[in-house]
């Protein structure tokens, strides 16, 4: 990084214009002897406004114009450039910078940017300083990262990503004590602990590893206030809903900070809709960061639970009763040994009222389906994460991790079919998960390090479904059983070699993974108690694959380029109910980034990956399985790879110091060999039969991401969009085979004013197309909107008001139904007390249900749900 050393100096005599003077010299001390001076209105304008040259290492320039702030650049022959920013400017005064300039060959070490006392830029860490994002309505400091420059956070999941890029993990004064569970952490922090949120790119978590690996991981590091040792808070909310039910939202939290030892506390109950754990019970379909990266090592659940997925906020639709409790600690024993353990409980009772009605259009013909769900969904969660470091010496380290998990969920549900036939389900799965992993890592010398890597988890689920009536023989049997286990270990070993030389990096690993997958099922029909076999399923399957890996890095100049490449023999053994498969492949599976940069703050990518993926063992069962009230599964059995051919581009432009940021992608798939569904929908009924297909299917993405910030007018924008086409194949109720086309598009645009005046706006709309198209119907499609405009009244630092209004559109072809949503939230704090008072007005329009419509190639799908009913909330927070 350029080091610019500068001193400022306000002469004590009156001066009729803005001066600015100073030296310039190298590293060595001595004198530049020549060097430009150039005056620009922003970090990349490409506009002069005045110039200099300096000679014999000074110079001295009077402006002609008068400015209230401007960067000031120094460029030199064989030196790195360097600038600074000169703001709130007086009319009148004489500035002194004195510059240290770098040669072009040498490590840049020092500061690049400082931006108006809100972030500052060194080396690969931005540090954004809380104070200059806050404007006091903030209780929770995932409410402040959402506001980062560059940041964008799932409402769902807590993921968050950093120019694009999902983030690690979050630390706290850089200590991990959440792992990928993050979100324990940005969803109940609060902002009064933190000075700062530091974004540090090009991260490695290995200490050893630094400058040695070649990474683009990113976290986030929390740096808390100086003095806080011990902290915390307690929110009590009571209020009343409509319907004479009691509203709550109560918890607790505590941070205690020690130089050996953190820990990071909280409990929490709530029945308004909040999720404040790392886990979205609410959706089936969602993966929270951690899940994302271990789901290569769960056992496949092949009963869903109920999920609601609902475009809408969950704190509108989830009816919930969340008991939420976490204790995450991280102390040192001497200097070399560090050990981190994390507790979960988590204790839930989710509601739901869903109405589903499916119009299907199937080779000119045309039926409804109705289904009415009464659905209660229990999630029990006991879990315990244990991390031990030990530095046996200054060269080597030995990591230890551990997790082990038990999650039950109990789901009983009502199902009213086509307003007629009322059916009782109950689920009831038992997930136990373990996971160890051993990495020992020696630093052979600083740009050689040896590791020794050994990884091994079990996962073991058991789903018992009951269903009443019977729907295989409602005659002969009362009600039917559906029995699955489901079981899955992984073990892996494997070596790996890491080298930098001045211009690159690479990684060579060498091992060996073994997998066993075991699927057991039984549906039973039962009459007076007796159980009468129907159908079973007895798998197993086993993969064994012995693996060399390599990725090389290089940069030359402005071009950086990243090739890798996975040569694995691959073993798969297939034992089930019909006949054993075996079949043995040598895997080869390359992939080509190259970045080109275009400027300090933009660059351009483009990428190529391919793969071959065998499939999982949900698709290698040939009897049927009850996966709901409706729904009857089963497969026609291929072990045959599937092979993906990935092309992409991307440009990358983020100036945080302009508060501009662009990503925009396009990114072409082409997928040779998949399972596809042979579907016959009755009207009670729905068999889906998967069946392996060498056919290319294909995908086609573009997408945008920009945020930019208009500080002639004080108005922050932030614009996302993407499109998606699709192909694939079907069959349905007996058709020939159906090719089909898909198309998605969505955006989002922001807008939030930053008015220095006691009255701002911020708005949000959305706009979502979907359609479909086949060889043999027409061509269907739905287009729905929503909007929503927050008027926030801030009369002084000690309160301010929030008025929100939603509006909703599911469908643009039925403007009559339409949905709105009036929202209210007053906060007041007490001057240099610790308390806070919020209080919460939601729905007041009480509006009871939502409504949305999905399409696909056979049919138009309506979701109907009930919402939180409006509700009264008064809370009182008080600082520990």
């Amino acid at each position: 990084m350029k080091k610019l050393v500068f001193i400022i100096f306000f002469t004590p005599f009156l001066s009729f214009a803005q001066t600015i003077k100073g030296k310039i010299e190298n590293n060595k001390g001595e004198k530049i002897l020549l060097a430009n001076i150039i005056i620009k209105d922003s970090l990349n304008s490409e506009v002069i406004k005045e110039f200099v040259i300096a000679r014999n290492g000074e110079y001295s320039i009077t402006l002609q114009n008068e400015y209230k702030m401007f960067i000031v650049e120094v460029t030199a022959y064989g030196y790195t450039k360097a600038y600074f920013e000169l703001g709130n400017l007086e009319k009148t005064g004489i500035y002194t910078r004195d510059f240290l300039l770098v040669p072009d060959d040498e490590q840049i070490e020092e500061v690049v940017i400082k931006a108006k006392n809100s972030f500052t830029i060194k080396d690969d860490t931005t540090k954004f300083n809380v104070s200059a994002y806050s404007d006091g309505t903030e209780r929770k400091i995932e409410e402040i990262i959402k506001k980062l420059p560059g940041v964008q956070v799932n409402e769902k999941t807590g993921e968050i990503k950093y120019k694009n890029k999902s983030i690690e993990t979050i630390k706290l004064d850089g200590d991990d004590l959440f792992g990928s569970n993050y979100s324990i952490g940005s969803r109940n922090i609060n902002v009064g602990m933190v000075e700062q949120i530091q974004a540090i790119e090009n991260y490695s978590d290995n200490p050893l590893l630094k400058g040695i690996e070649y990474s683009d991981k990113i976290i986030l590091n929390l740096k808390l206030k100086k003095g806080v040792d011990v902290s915390g808070d307690i929110d009590l909310g009571n209020g009343v809903m409509a319907g004479k039910r009691f509203a709550r939202d109560v918890g607790s939290t505590l941070l205690a900070v020690t130089k050996k030892y953190k820990a990071f506390a909280n409990v929490s109950f709530n029945n308004i809709g909040i999720n404040r754990t790392p886990f979205d019970y609410f959706a089936t379909t969602s993966y929270n960061p951690e899940q994302l990266k271990e789901r290569n090592f769960f056992a496949q659940k092949i009963i869903p639970e109920s999920g609601f997925a609902v475009s809408l906020d969950n704190q509108r639709i989830n009816i919930n009763q969340t008991l939420f409790s976490s204790y995450n600690q991280t102390f040192k024993i001497r200097k070399k040994v560090t050990i981190k353990n994390n507790f979960y409980f988590i204790r839930d009772r989710i509601a739901s009222t869903q109405s589903t009605i499916n119009d299907i259009r199937i080779n000119n013909d045309f039926f409804r389906t109705v289904d009415n769900n009464f659905v209660e969904k229990k999630p029990l969660l006991y879990r315990a994460d244990t991390d031990i470091k030990i530095n046996s010496s200054s060269s080597s380290l030995l990591e230890f991790n551990f997790k082990i998990r038990q999650e039950n969920i109990f789901t009983p549900t009502k199902v009213i079919q086509n307003e007629v036939k009322n059916i009782y389900t109950e689920l009831d799965t038992k997930d136990f998960y373990a996971k160890h992993k051993i990495i020992f890592t020696k630093k052979i010398s600083s740009s050689t390090a040896l590791q020794i890597l050994l990884e091994q988890a079990d996962n073991k689920i058991s789903q018992n479904y009951l269903l009443s009536p019977s729907l295989s023989d409602s005659i002969s049997y009362d009600k039917d059983r559906q029995f699955v286990q489901s079981d899955k270990s992984f073990i892996e070993a494997k070596t790996v070699l890491l080298a930098n030389t001045q211009k690159s990096k690479y990684v060579v690993s060498f091992g060996t993974s073994i997998e066993n997958n075991f699927l057991l099922t039984r549906f039973e029909g039962i009459k007076n108690d007796i159980k009468f076999p129907l159908f079973a399923n007895d798998i197993t399957y086993k993969k064994i694959g012995i693996f060399q890996e390599a990725n090389y890095m290089v940069r030359l100049n402005k071009w950086k380029f990243i090739s890798a490449y996975r040569l694995n023999y691959l073993s798969q053994d297939l034992k089930n109910e019909t006949k054993p498969s075996k079949i043995r492949n040598l895997i080869f599976e390359p992939s080509l980034t190259i970045n080109r940069g275009l400027s300090d703050v933009a660059f351009l990518s483009l990428y190529y990956n391919y793969q071959q993926q065998p499939f999982s063992v949900e698709y290698f069962y040939t009897n049927p399985i009850f996966t709901s009230a409706r729904m009857l599964q089963k497969n026609e059995v291929n072990l045959t790879f599937q092979n993906t051919h990935l092309w992409g581009t991307s440009y990358n432009h983020n100036d945080l110091y302009n508060q501009f940021l662009l990503n925009a992608g396009l990114e072409y798939s082409l997928i040779k060999g998949n399972y596809f569904s042979d579907l016959t929908i009755q009207a009670n009924r729905t068999q889906m039969i998967y069946f392996y297909l060498p056919q290319n299917t294909s995908s086609t993405r573009a997408y945008v991401i920009s945020e930019k910030y208009l500080h002639s007018i004080f108005l922050l924008i932030k614009y996302n969009a993407s499109y998606m086409h699709q192909t694939y194949t079907n069959i349905v109720n007996g058709s020939d085979l159906r090719k089909n086309k898909s198309d998605i598009f969505t955006m989002n645009m922001e807008a939030k004013t930053a008015f220095n005046t006691k009255i701002n706006l911020q708005s949000e709309l959305h706009y979502g197309l979907f359609s479909s198209k086949n060889s043999t119907d027409a061509f269907v499609k739905n287009e729905n909107t929503s909007y929503k405009l927050s008027l926030i009244y801030k009369p002084n630092k000690w309160s301010f008001a929030v008025l929100s209004a939603d509006y909703f559109l599911p469908n643009l072809k039925k403007k009559e139904e339409k949905y709105y949503f009036i929202d209210f939230h007053y906060l007041l704090k007490l001057e240099n007390k610790p308390y806070q008072f919020n209080f919460w007005f939601k729905n007041i329009l009480n509006q009871d249900t939502f409504e949305q419509v999905q399409t696909s190639d056979y049919a138009t799908i309506t979701y109907r749900n009930n919402l939180i009913p409006r509700y009264f909330l008064l809370s009182v927070a008080v600082n520990l």
